[in-house]
């Protein structure tokens, strides 16, 4: 791609361009980083200027997996995106793509909830969802903890991708479980002239709970119940979860909002919603009032078996007449 032009990021030209140029894949990354005209302001923000926008993509498209296997090619080894600048802003560029693939969703597909709005888009192609992968980071509290309240969503559930590209669990989405809403610091993060605004004193902790709580595209493969080959690898460690710091107001909600270690761990955190929509329904049912008494239970039953089938199996077992329950499993 020439110099002087502004590319859009993510186009089928633009994919054509990044598969066949000489580069290497470091330079390659660090071209994009120059079109986007990103810069990391004095508040851990990073700022995307210009010339270059990012193309309008769906969550599974084959952009984000060609980017994601770039970067997985880049950046080998146990410091990941640790080893410098550059590493950096692709660590905060991960943000951008979550807001890309929300305005998709909500652009693209109706429905009554934003997460009805996902239903019906791994409906319309097909690329399944992935429920399994814990959320205990994005359930984080300022108070004690009582019960969680969001859970995650990661798209495809499987690699889409085939032999090139591993599509596997790329895009993630938080969403309160209750109401069906996008949990996402870009519901909190104000607009200013020159990009976005992170100053922490624009901000009051006890309201960032969507900042502390937010979503994040992954770079390597999470593991979740569902095996693909790039999941032996350790790229999700060492890409997404020992990661550069974040923008400074996450940084200090985060030191306020807590997460509450899971229940095989010495805490009492168990996800709601692990196997699908069947937990969630029976978790809805449930009165606002009696959740955290039924999630006491759930959770003492979870470390009682030493695993989390979701909430729609114990509550099954629950209701079945006493009896029935004193032989079933």
């Amino acid at each position: 791609m020439s110099e002087g032009t502004s590319p859009i990021v993510g186009s089928l030209a633009y994919l054509q361009w990044y598969r066949t140029c000489c580069l290497s894949e470091k330079e390659k990354l660090a071209r994009m980083m120059e079109q986007l005209g990103a810069w990391i302001d004095d508040d851990g923000m990073l700022q995307l200027t210009g010339p270059g926008k990012l193309a309008e993509l769906p969550p599974h498209s084959e952009w984000y997996a060609c980017l994601r296997k770039s970067v997985q090619r880049a950046y080998k080894g146990d410091l990941g995106l640790n080893q410098d600048e550059l590493g950096h802003k692709l660590h905060l560029f991960r943000s951008y793509l979550d807001r890309q693939n929300i305005q998709y969703i909500r652009r693209h597909y109706s429905g009554a909830s934003d997460f009805d709005k996902l239903v019906a888009y791994a409906a319309h192609t097909k690329v399944g969802i992935d429920f399994s992968v814990g959320a205990n980071y994005h359930n984080r509290t300022m108070g004690p903890f009582d019960y969680p309240r969001n859970m995650k969503v990661l798209v495809p559930k499987r690699n889409t991708g085939g032999w090139r590209y591993n599509t596997a669990r790329m895009s993630e989405f938080i969403l309160d479980s209750q109401t069906g809403r996008f949990v996402s610091q870009w519901n909190d993060l104000k607009l200013k002239e020159d990009g976005y605004d992170a100053n922490p004193k624009a901000y009051q902790v006890k309201e960032c709970g969507d900042v502390a709580n937010t979503e994040s595209f992954n770079y390597g493969v999470p593991h979740g119940y569902h095996l693909d080959r790039a999941t032996f690898s350790k790229a999700h460690r060492y890409l997404d979860v020992n990661h550069p710091p974040d923008l400074h107001l996450r940084r200090i909600v985060c030191r306020k909002w807590k997460s509450e270690p899971d229940f095989d761990k010495g805490g009492r955190y168990a996800d709601i919603v692990k196997k699908g929509q069947v937990d969630l329904i029976a978790w809805r049912q449930i009165p606002l009032e009696e959740k955290p008494t039924v999630y006491e239970a759930f959770v003492r039953d979870c470390q009682r078996r030493r695993r989390n089938a979701g909430f729609g199996k114990y509550w099954r077992r629950q209701m079945r007449p006493r009896w029935l329950r004193f032989w079933g499993k």
